[in-house]
């Protein structure tokens, strides 16, 4: 039982102490990037999404004049996207869109969409505790191994430890491709019965938000920024706990 607590239990909660630094990181960079509207100035200027939208606005069969819309005002109604789905939907039914003389033309969301936003910001809701409980998890585990006298594990295995989901994501995408990966978790996690998929000439947001291409670059700045920060938060743990061993000793 020694040998058990000693490997196998210790290096299983190692495992859990940099699974839920990764966790813990990416709900920091989720807001983060919240907070800078997920970059969509830049994926509207430089990602296509401004020409996508010249191309595919003016064949809505529900909407007129988006494409009469200004840049400004597409990163608006997309703060306002943002905003809602971090605040139980909130708002979603009210969001228009004007002219750049300041004249209204529609709602831009119809009912499904709405809908499927609600359904969004439901899973939304959850980031925060999955923050909150990774938080836990990180400190509790960090006593037990301070109590068990444990040795911080290599840069070799820590490595290990701290990339091996993100490879795993990153080989499930390589292998079946971003997209089919995008769709497939959408089945998965949203109601059946309640649209998910929207073709551009029936939908004012897919239209606007590029997708699902537009999510893959928020994926990747994202997954880049969550690797930041768990860098970050692992060495700092490794420094502090260096500084333990060296005062224990």
């Amino acid at each position: 039982m020694r040998l058990g607590i000693n490997g196998t239990v210790v290096n299983s909660t190692w495992f859990a102490v940099f699974f839920s630094i990764f966790l813990l990181s990416s709900v920091i960079s989720w807001f983060a990037l919240a907070q800078l509207n997920f970059l969509y100035d830049v994926w509207h200027e430089r990602g296509g999404v401004a020409e996508h939208i010249e191309r595919f606005a003016p064949r809505n069969r529900y909407k007129k004049d988006f494409s009469m819309t200004s840049p400004a005002e597409r990163s608006r109604l997309f703060e306002r996207i943002v905003d809602a789905v971090h605040h139980e939907g909130e708002g979603l039914r009210a969001i228009n869109y004007h002219k750049p003389d300041g004249q209204k033309v529609d709602s831009l969301l119809r009912e499904p969409e709405v809908v499927h936003l609600e359904d969004v910001a439901r899973l939304v809701g959850l980031i925060k505790p999955v923050g909150l409980v990774s938080g836990g998890v990180i400190i509790i585990s960090l006593a037990f191994l301070y109590f068990r006298r444990a040795r911080f594990p290599t840069v070799k295995v820590m490595a290990l430890y701290s990339v091996s989901l993100p490879i795993l994501v990153g080989a499930s995408c390589a292998i079946w491709g971003p997209t089919e990966v995008f769709y497939q978790m959408h089945r998965w996690v949203f109601p059946e019965g309640h649209q998910w998929f929207f073709y551009y000439q029936d939908s004012l947001m897919s239209t606007m938000m590029m997708a699902p291409d537009m999510f893959g670059y928020i994926a990747a700045c994202l997954a880049f920024c969550s690797a930041i920060v768990t860098l970050g938060l692992t060495f700092t743990v490794r420094h502090r706990w260096r500084s333990i061993e060296r005062g224990v000793s």
